[in-house]
């Protein structure tokens, strides 16, 4: 596989994006080491002829719609002030969905607005949907993307009291998402349909792949799990709780999706273990069974791999002591997920997205000294045009490598971390420890640290170790007994 020198095709959206070229002579100050990402995400059209990229900003995002073709920017929106993009979807060939955060400020994590917006890829009907600002002052939550509905998506709707959602009621609705809402509840109401209840007083809904909601979840208020299923077609919800983890002190429920024949449904909990892993809900056995689960690490719903219809679950890919990825389908889509693996040897790649018809796909690609890539590959030509970078100002090949460690305590317990340090200096340094916060279910990782990075350009060593208690490694179950 080759990646072609430059940027062929996106010169007109942002002058930042070119492609970075050998090492830097000047040591990058702190101003670009902790800027804002030039570039947070890119989507690929179905159709394969557009790109949908989110650009961040101190106070709003854009999201632009560049023609590879041409090059052109054909569609962009631009969110209010102190708000940004939370995600965003190709609903349709010709038409995106938009799900809003408004930041808080400093280091805490932007709230969603319960706003949804869409727009087309030539830069009409660009109008919110739902949610504040069109007559409801409800939070809705885009659920599932329906590429056999199209003009349409599930979303969920919760009350807002006291700025709160988390202890109201959803409902699921079919929104349409072409006609605009003149602005009051009742006219924007009449743009959502097929409405579904929870039978719990809150949690999440969840549908399948023909928008059947088929699924609700929640805590209650001594902390256990409930779980309502109802069969396809069914109206009566079954109480399927026992059949889970239902403390939440040792389980978790974190719904994946629904199996490609549209009846049994994955879930990521804990193992015997202690780590959480991947498991499926056996609907005509009322069983669950084991799919993936790795007996010293957490496997998460952000670490699975799924096929490009979303439809199948094709691996899991997550940070170890290192990076790792573990395949346990026989999906056509896998030998490309490992032929990039093996272009990309020891960093993590996602493909992101890819068209309809397979030619296309889009991939990222993050490492230790990376901080993070896009491309355009070509499926049948095999070959990768890069498109841009979260900050090309921070070329992969100048940065310090970063060494993995793991040493074993007095009692036995295995301790890792890692080591950045500047290339090629023998001599000793001066060393800085970092300790990572917490103290629930952080740790530090395998992957581009710009504090860590930006320490050893200026002559320091940088340890980082994964203490007792550092979130990702599974939990010890017996004491939690005691």
């Amino acid at each position: 596989m080759t990646r072609p020198l430059g940027l062929v095709l996106i010169s007109l959206v942002c002058c930042l994006l070119v492609k970075p070229t050998g090492v830097t002579a000047q040591i990058p100050g702190a101003e670009t080491f902790f800027r804002m990402d030039t570039i947070q995400d890119i989507r690929l059209s179905p159709d394969g002829q557009y790109l949908a990229m989110l650009f961040p900003g101190e106070e709003s995002a854009a999201l632009r719609i560049v023609n590879i073709d041409s090059g052109e920017v054909e569609a962009s929106f631009a969110t209010r002030s102190r708000t940004g993009i939370a995600e965003f979807h190709w609903a349709t060939e010709e038409r995106i969905v938009i799900a809003t955060h408004r930041y808080l400020g400093g280091l805490e994590e932007p709230m969603l607005t319960g706003e949804i917006f869409a727009l087309n890829i030539d830069n009409t009907r660009k109008f919110q949907m739902v949610g504040p600002g069109v007559g409801d002052f409800a939070a809705f939550f885009i659920e599932n993307i329906l590429p056999a509905e199209p003009g349409r998506i599930r979303v969920t709707r919760y009350e807002v009291n006291r700025g709160s959602v988390s202890r109201s009621r959803p409902s699921s609705f079919m929104l349409d998402i072409d006609n605009r809402p003149p602005g009051n509840r009742s006219s924007m109401m009449r743009n959502l349909m097929q409405e579904v209840r929870s039978p719990l007083p809150w949690g999440q809904l969840h549908s399948d792949h023909q928008g059947e909601v088929r699924l609700a979840s929640a805590v209650d208020d001594d902390m256990l799990l409930q779980v309502r299923f109802r069969r396809t077609g069914e109206e009566d919800w079954h109480d399927i709780s026992e059949q889970f983890i239902r403390s939440t002190l040792e389980g978790g429920f974190e719904f994946v999706g629904f199996s490609r024949e549209n009846d049994d449904f994955y879930f990521v909990q804990r193992s015997e273990h202690g780590t959480s892993g991947l498991y499926r809900y056996v609907v005509r056995e009322n069983r669950l069974a084991e799919v993936f689960v790795h007996p010293d690490f957490d496997v998460s719903r952000n670490n699975l791999v799924l096929s490009s219809a979303r439809d199948e679950i094709l691996g899991a890919k997550f940070v170890g002591h290192v990076f790792e990825a573990h395949y346990f389908s026989d999906h056509p889509e896998v030998a490309l997920q490992r032929g990039l693996d093996a272009s990309f040897p020891g960093e993590q790649v996602r493909v992101t997205s890819m068209s309809r018809d397979g030619a296309r796909s889009l991939v990222g690609v993050f490492g230790p000294q990376r901080i993070g890539e896009f491309y355009l590959l070509d499926n049948q030509e095999r070959q990768m045009t890069y498109l841009g970078g979260l900050n090309s100002d921070l070329p992969m090949d100048a940065m310090a490598p970063v060494t993995p460690f793991a040493i074993r305590s007095p009692d036995g317990f295995v301790l890792s971390g890692y080591l950045t340090k500047p290339e090629g200096v023998e001599s000793p340094l001066p060393m800085i420890v970092i300790p990572h916060g917490g103290p629930i279910g952080v740790r530090d990782g395998y992957v581009f640290d710009r504090e860590a990075q930006y320490l050893a350009q200026h002559g320091f060593a940088v340890l980082q170790t994964n203490f007792r208690g550092s979130g990702g490694f599974g939990l010890d179950l017996s004491l939690i007994h005691i």
